[in-house]
């Protein structure tokens, strides 16, 4: 009772033509992730403009602005060096927080962590499924072997 799906190898080359369509979303996707990156680099670029890698040298469109800025910085329990060293941990990682900035010291400077890439998700997810889909598309053709055969 051959119903064209199974039989032949036919579940092995549809299990294959899956896996070969998957693995060519993850290209793509690589290429998606390039373009990403390439975007992150060009505002990052734009974000570093004029920047001295010091808050009191950093421009504002009103200077009463910056002075209560300042002022209120010097009230506080964190020093310009603490504010500094925190903008440059945004700039280089993507994001900030007192936990990441504490990681900062303690493992060094983490580039761009902020970012993942699609194809390596794409392409694990492809890797961990097609040893179980080889299988599964196994026991099917040995089934329907046997089937068709009467053992």
């Amino acid at each position: 009772a051959e119903n064209g799906m199974f039989g032949n190898n036919t579940s092995y080359h549809v299990a294959w033509a899956g896996m070969s369509l998957v693995f060519c979303v993850g290209a793509v996707s690589a290429e998606a992730d390039l373009r990403w990156r390439h975007e992150v680099a060009r505002q990052g670029s734009e974000l570093r403009v004029g920047y001295t890698g010091k808050l009191r040298d950093a421009q504002s469109s009103k200077q009463e602005d910056k002075d209560a800025i300042l002022q209120e910085l010097s009230e506080s329990e964190h020093s310009l060096d603490q504010v500094d060293f925190a903008v440059q941990v945004l700039l280089e990682a993507g994001v900030s927080s007192p936990m990441l900035r504490n990681t900062v010291i303690r493992a060094g400077r983490l580039e761009q962590v902020s970012s993942w890439d699609l194809a390596a998700v794409i392409l694990t997810w492809a890797g961990a499924t097609s040893l179980p889909l080889c299988y599964i598309t196994n026991k099917i053709e040995g089934f329907w072997y046997h089937t068709k055969m009467g053992s």
